[in-house]
């Protein structure tokens, strides 16, 4: 059975502010996964995550408004504070998971809600 870790992530303005450009680790998602206690690399399609903490590493496939988001940020276009949840599949737990089969254990999270 894979583990999985639901997660709301709220991207603040100071996030924004202070986020960098083209950045996975340091962009506003990243740093908003800070405070979460992981250390992030955001980009669009799936986001990796390791718990600072217990140095569990996690991924998840990043959903298409932080995406757009994260497209919007990177070429200088306005951007504002948003929420958003994901489903992070760890990957001590399944060490050779595709992308596809994070997407199909988010899928299937999801649909347990």
């Amino acid at each position: 059975m894979k583990k999985l870790k639901k997660l709301k992530i709220e991207v603040t303005q100071d996030d924004i502010t202070h986020g960098r450009k083209d950045d996975g680790a340091s962009c506003p998602i990243a740093r908003a996964c800070r405070r979460l206690g992981f250390i992030p690399n955001a980009m669009p399609g799936h986001m990796s995550l390791m718990c600072s903490e217990t140095h569990e590493y996690w991924q998840a496939v990043t959903p298409s408004v932080a995406s757009v988001f994260m497209g919007n940020f990177d070429s200088g276009l306005p951007v504002q504070p948003f929420t958003f949840e994901i489903q992070a599949v760890n990957l001590i737990d399944s060490p050779d998971l595709s992308t596809e089969d994070v997407e199909a254990a988010t899928k299937e999270a999801q649909n347990e809600d």
